[in-house]
């Protein structure tokens, strides 16, 4: 057995071996070509002389443990049969319904509606009038009688503040309302870009596997003329490499198009095998001018500068002075004079009470000043921008 196998392998070799030595014109088809044949050859030769016999052995000592066992791999292949036919199932999906499933589904566009709820609750803190203070006092605080005296003091600022509040938070509201149509479309395009690609490769799919069968024809034809002696082994190799060539594209493909279902999965927010079910179209994309103005990047951006326009406005009425207003009430315990300048002793029942109005204005504003020219600055960079 080893005589006429080294033989064969040895002549075929040897009448290669002045292909892959040579520097001539054409060399460098011939050489590689000649490379791969004695590289087949001496690899065929091992095989034959040294695995093969090694897997019989291996096989022939398990044949008794083959027999045991190809009863318990047929059961648990029956019992598992319908939930891997179910797993590799096959959803056509169109390019609406997968927009569809993404506005609905894509988590980003749901983190966005998160943020929109957010800014829309924090509307209602724009009228943020500051805490009530509630004191009181106790002890001899006209005479040396135990008096007490309790005050309510309320801090607030002026309307226009307020409104300047709430027009920043309607304002970041909006913009959040914005933000979110600008995910949606974001969204949109990565599916559309995602399907795309899944159709592309679909397509180039169909017609490499329509020349692999050209091909394929043709390399049967290389091999019955080389069979008969109508042509050399070149043909017939080169020949075989295309149609390797071709099944390596093939399976590369189908790489790609797994990466190309997972993105889809991702956007859509769900698993499974998908299949585009419309055709790859080659007619021309045409663009609208309107509809570019109307893109929501140039809406986000000029909604920026009204969030920074209205963040100086408000940072200007913070110069406006506060109010205050409060109520006191108090007791004066012992003798006192009336109006008609009688005496008259109070006990701790008889109560005095006053009010009390102020203005708090801000002095010190050079700090307040800096903060309304960075708002002028962010303006100018939102205007920029």
């Amino acid at each position: 057995r080893l005589r006429p196998v080294s033989m064969t392998a040895a002549v075929a070799s040897l009448g290669f071996l002045p292909m892959a030595l040579s520097n001539g014109a054409g060399a460098e088809v011939q050489r590689p070509l000649a490379t791969v044949v004695i590289g087949g050859l001496v690899t065929a030769t091992l095989l034959t002389l040294l695995v093969l016999p090694c897997l019989y052995l291996l096989f022939e000592r398990s044949s008794a443990m083959k027999k045991r066992t190809t009863a318990i791999i047929s059961v648990i292949l029956l019992l598992f049969a319908p939930s891997l036919i179910k797993s590799q199932s096959v959803r056509t999906i169109s390019l609406n319904e997968a927009i569809k499933l993404a506005q609905q589904q894509n988590l980003q566009i749901k983190l966005n509606q998160m943020q929109e709820k957010y800014f829309e609750e924090l509307r209602g803190s724009a009228t943020d009038i500051p805490k009530t203070h509630l004191n009181a006092e106790l002890g001899a605080i006209n005479s040396t009688n135990f008096d007490n005296r309790f005050s309510l003091l309320q801090n607030f600022s002026l309307p226009g503040l307020y409104k300047r509040q709430h027009d920043v938070f309607e304002q970041e509201f909006q913009s959040a309302k914005l933000g979110t149509s600008l995910q949606r479309s974001e969204i949109v395009r990565l599916v559309k870009r995602a399907y795309l690609q899944l159709q592309y490769i679909i397509a180039k799919r169909t017609l490499l596997e329509k020349t692999d069968s050209i091909f394929s024809n043709y390399l049967k034809l290389a091999r019955l003329r080389f069979e008969k002696g109508e042509s050399n082994i070149l043909e017939k190799i080169t020949l075989e490499n295309q149609v390797q060539q071709l099944h390596l594209q093939i399976q590369m493909l189908e790489s790609d198009k797994q990466v190309a279902i997972i993105q889809l999965n991702v956007l859509i927010n769900m698993h499974g095998l998908f299949e585009a079910s419309d055709t790859l179209s080659y007619l021309p994309v045409l663009f609208d001018s309107v509809s570019l103005q109307r893109h929501p990047y140039l809406n986000y951006y000029k909604q920026q500068e009204l969030i920074a326009s209205s963040l100086t406005k408000l940072e200007k009425a913070k110069l406006q002075p506060d109010l205050m207003i409060g109520y006191n009430n108090q007791s004066i315990v012992g003798w006192q004079f009336n109006k008609d300048r009688t005496e008259s002793y109070y006990g701790g029942d008889k109560r005095f009470s006053t009010i009390q109005i102020g203005v708090a204005v801000p002095v010190f504003t050079k700090a307040q000043k800096a903060r309304i020219r960075a708002a002028n600055q962010k303006e100018s960079i939102a205007e920029a921008a």
